[in-house]
């Protein structure tokens, strides 16, 4: 059987998409579009409203476990969601960022199993045990290499005893890794980091950015390290930019065409500096 990450692959460069949907239903966000979000059935009319827009643009989705959490029936939501984006031959990544032991590690594996989800976000601080040990099921890593969060450089840019940063010692570990089938979570608005991981990764894994957009990553920066490696092209996670697209809360015109404008804009973003192959 050809693996989810293969086929993510397969997918990636055969369409050249390169915009991953993040799903995130903040109730603030929900609210300001016009969503109930105390009612079930309008959280479930949004999610079916955005994928009806946003599938026509990509067939990569990345959910956040923790706003799902906070809704009544949240769980129901998570699940009708995933089954919504298999539908349509899509790829559901639960973004609930686990790392830790190995009886709790079970637990989280178990439950992104149960909801058929196709990659779940690890932090690899325990070890690489986190993502070599999955414990059965068809669910894959997508382990994060270097977090969009600003504050995390102070951690993460550390160098340790060889000179290598933190970072670059837990990509390490993913490459020399016993599995080679997960997705591989970036972010850095350095070229200089952009260019030590893509020559490290050397196109062995997907690729996924974070911070684009919100956080000040810029396509046309990582396209460009990217297309000078030939290494096949990352594509990028937008969320509440890209989903809840108003000014101060405010929407100019319907969410609906609001929505559909911001999916082209970032389609468009998302290509600069790159080659499509």
């Amino acid at each position: 059987m050809t693996s989810k990450a293969s086929l993510l692959s397969d997918y990636l460069q055969s369409t050249g998409v390169q915009l991953c949907c993040g799903v995130d239903p903040d109730p603030y966000e929900l609210r300001a579009a016009g969503f109930d979000d105390t009612q079930p059935e309008c959280v479930r009319e949004w999610i079916d409203l955005l994928l009806g827009v946003a599938i026509e643009h990509t067939k990569v989705f990345k959910l956040q476990k923790a706003f799902f959490d906070l809704l009544p029936e949240g769980r129901s939501l998570l699940a009708h969601t995933i089954s919504c984006i298999h539908d349509v031959g899509a790829f559901a990544i639960l973004d609930a960022k686990v790392g830790d032991t190995s009886n709790t590690m079970k637990a989280y594996w178990r439950f992104a199993n149960s909801l058929d989800a196709d990659f779940l976000t690890i932090t690899p601080y325990f070890g690489p045990e986190l993502w070599e040990s999955q414990f059965g099921g068809d669910c894959l890593p997508a382990v994060i290499t270097r977090s969009s969060n600003l504050g995390a450089a102070s951690f993460q840019d550390l160098q340790i005893y060889d000179g290598r940063y933190v970072w670059e010692m837990v990509l390490d570990n993913i490459v020399n890794s016993k599995c080679q089938d997960m997705l591989v979570v970036f972010s850095s608005r350095s070229n200089r980091d952009i260019r030590r991981f893509a020559a490290t990764l050397d196109g062995r894994f997907p690729v996924l950015f974070g911070g684009f957009g919100h956080q000040g990553v810029q396509a046309k920066d990582v396209n460009g390290v990217f297309s000078a490696g030939h290494y096949p092209l990352p594509i990028f996670n937008s969320s509440r930019a890209l989903t809840f697209p108003h000014h101060d809360g405010v929407y100019s015109e319907s969410y609906v065409s609001a929505l559909e404008q911001s999916f082209a804009q970032a389609m468009q973003l998302t290509k600069e500096g790159g080659v499509t192959r």
